[in-house]
């Protein structure tokens, strides 16, 4: 089990943010993850908001940073900066190491547009003491955050990031208030599962091509042997006697969706991976959307049906 982060936090937290936290637990709790999902591995929100209701030009940096990392736990990221700096002539990496963190990320948001932090944990939500946070980024104009978790912890820690950025400002301003959600633009989602969809997925290919590629393989216009490597002791001829299997390792579906009412055109990926050798074959992978955590689910439920009905013709 893993440990949970000091009462204290808890304890500080306002009324309103307790009042999302259990709001946001019970919707956990009450969320049946299926079978299928073996395990999350991560759930991201992005929301595009107008720079006018963002504070970092009258922020104490020093103070944001601070409460960032005693409320998550998390380490301000500075890779980038030190990149440029390693590349800038005259910069010293040993006078920008000198630094204070919230001077570090001042630094950073003026060279970069961004602060990021990484390696955090979410305390007291759901199934367990603490959601790892993987990211979470301040932009010029943008939000984001990503977790081990579901897609709501995720947009929680946004709505508590923001809140303790103008908390360090002499204007606190809370997410809910009219004069922030008018000026939110966008919003984006992002899920990666690994599944277990009970059938080799190369099922998710075409019958007539996998019935192809199967007969062509070894046999026919032999593509295995013609796609390996020429020896020069075979005088650079392919080899006369193979046999081969077909597996699906990498599978990236593009969709091309145009919102007839605006015109804004975007192009989301669905990825379907097998990440090691051993799962070829076997119905594991990993399944990656656009696509928010509860979405996401029918998604796969879709693919594993699909599967099923093809393996039983």
């Amino acid at each position: 089990m893993n440990t949970a982060p000091a009462n204290d936090v808890t304890a500080a937290l306002g009324q309103l943010d307790t009042q999302r936290r259990d709001q946001v637990k019970q919707q956990v709790q009450s969320t049946q993850t299926p079978d299928f999902i073996r395990l999350i591995q991560s759930s991201e929100v992005l929301i595009n908001i107008d720079p006018k209701v963002l504070p970092y030009e009258d922020m104490d940096y020093e103070q944001f940073v601070d409460e960032m990392k005693k409320r998550y736990r998390l380490h301000l990221d500075t890779g980038e900066v030190e990149t440029i700096i390693a590349k800038s002539p005259g910069a010293s990496l040993h006078a920008f190491a000198s630094l204070s963190d919230g001077e570090k990320a001042k630094l950073s948001f003026s060279m970069t547009e961004r602060i990021k932090f990484i390696e955090g944990k979410f305390p007291g939500i759901g199934y367990d003491d603490y959601i790892t946070i993987h990211v979470m980024q301040l932009h010029s104009q943008n939000l984001g955050a990503k977790v081990h978790g579901p897609t709501n912890i995720a947009d929680l820690l946004i709505k508590e990031a923001f809140e303790l950025a103008w908390d360090a400002t002499s204007t606190p301003r809370k997410w809910e208030s009219e004069e922030v959600q008018r000026e939110v633009a966008l919003k984006s989602y992002g899920t990666h599962t690994k599944v277990d969809l009970g059938r080799n997925i190369l099922g998710l290919l075409a019958p007539q091509l996998r019935a192809f590629l199967q007969s062509n393989l070894s046999e026919g216009m032999s593509l295995g042997a013609r796609m390996m490597a020429r020896s020069a002791l075979a005088d650079f001829q392919s080899p006369s006697n193979v046999a081969g299997t077909l597996a699906i390792d990498d599978l990236i579906l593009r969709c091309s969706v145009i919102d007839l009412a605006t015109g804004r055109h975007e192009s989301p990926a669905i990825k379907v991976r097998v990440m090691s050798k051993s799962e070829m074959g076997t119905g594991v992978c990993d399944v990656i959307s656009e696509l928010p955590f509860e979405d996401h689910v029918k998604l796969i439920e879709g693919i594993a049906k699909a599967l099923g009905e093809e393996g039983a013709h």
